[in-house]
């Protein structure tokens, strides 16, 4: 950065909340970096949270969803550059009712940080548009049989069933809704439903599943200049496909994204005070509001209880059609009209 070598350094926090934290204060107190990307994920994130505000290290939370860390915490320190949790399935809700007329929904979701956040967004946008709660279920995690909670949505008359946890539950639910024939308006889940191993894995079963993305390659974004060249989201495919020789997922964007707006904290504190100052590279973080690789980004500002938490980055909804993803919502943004009615 101007001249001045990068040193990266990273450890494998084995997805354990205790090793994250053990690995995030070593990061900061033994390796003395500058600043921090954030563990993936909502549980590790949320795990680390206070030892970032506690040692004060400016950090981008590139892949987290859950509100935890920020609302009503007045952070210092962190940032979300990912989307919020109950923003990734509100779109299917608006599509039911606009597309598919669907009259009621049932909400099944893991009893884990980012499925409970996804399922108050359906909840409430389902309040908003009054559209009628049949089911409102949470399960446990280790759940690997969903046909009895799939059976009582139907028995309720659930015309659309969404939510769901993270991909062994996309497919299970999927499975599940099949092996009972149940039909359904509109079948929406997070986050497997998105993954291209879905349609691999379901075959026809995966046709006409809706789901949500963040990010996609074919989106027409922008990102910031680095020595006079804006890096668009086209440019960064482009680099990720020469380099690693397949398409990237939304979680290599998301990191790529984080890291371009840590380089950018970084360059605007080099320029203001000749040095890598924290609090400067921290102030860029909140300050920031504008588009990036990943979509747009902008945070509650210091001072503010919610701060740090993101309120610009917005969603797509997907659905699969003759094995392949198409945005479907919002309308203005789809590459397909939607299919109603599962399954195919």
């Amino acid at each position: 950065m101007q001249g001045r070598p990068v040193k990266l350094i990273f450890y494998d926090d084995k997805s354990d909340p205790a090793e994250a934290i053990k690995l995030t204060r070593r990061l900061a107190t033994v390796d003395r970096v500058d600043f921090l990307f954030s563990p993936y994920g909502s549980e590790l994130t949320a795990a680390v949270a206070s030892v970032i505000e506690e040692l004060g290290v400016p950090t981008a939370a590139s892949i987290v969803a859950t509100l935890a860390p920020w609302k009503g915490k007045n952070a210092k320190w962190m940032t979300q550059f990912s989307s919020t949790a109950p923003l990734y399935l509100m779109g299917s809700v608006d599509l039911a009712i606009e597309r598919a007329e669907a009259k009621n929904i049932a909400i099944l979701y893991e009893d884990t940080p980012f499925p409970i956040g996804v399922a108050d967004g359906l909840r409430a946008r389902a309040k908003e548009r009054g559209l009628k709660i049949a089911m409102d279920e949470k399960y446990d995690k280790a759940l690997t049989d969903w046909s009895p909670l799939v059976s009582k949505a139907r028995s309720l008359g659930a015309e659309f069933l969404a939510g769901g946890g993270y991909y062994p539950a996309a497919v299970g639910i999927t499975r599940a809704a099949a092996g009972i024939g149940y039909r359904l308006k509109l079948l929406a889940l997070v986050v497997g439903a998105a993954d291209p191993k879905f349609v691999k894995d379901l075959g026809i079963l995966a046709e006409g599943v809706a789901g949500s993305d963040i990010w996609l390659p074919s989106v027409k974004t922008r990102g910031f200049v680095v020595e006079g060249a804006t890096i668009a989201n086209e440019d960064f495919v482009r680099s990720y496909k020469e380099e690693f020789k397949r398409d990237p997922e939304y979680w290599s964007a998301a990191g790529y994204g984080a890291g371009q707006l840590l380089a950018q904290a970084v360059n605007d504190s080099l320029k203001r005070a000749r040095k890598v100052d924290r609090n400067l590279t921290r102030d860029f973080l909140f300050n920031f509001s504008g588009e990036t690789i990943y979509g747009d980004y902008g945070v509650v500002k210091l001072g503010q209880p919610d701060a740090g938490m993101q309120v610009r980055k917005q969603h797509f909804v997907i659905q699969w059609q003759k094995g392949k993803k198409e945005v479907v919502w919002p309308r203005e943004l789809a590459s397909a009209e939607p299919w109603i009615g599962w399954p195919r």
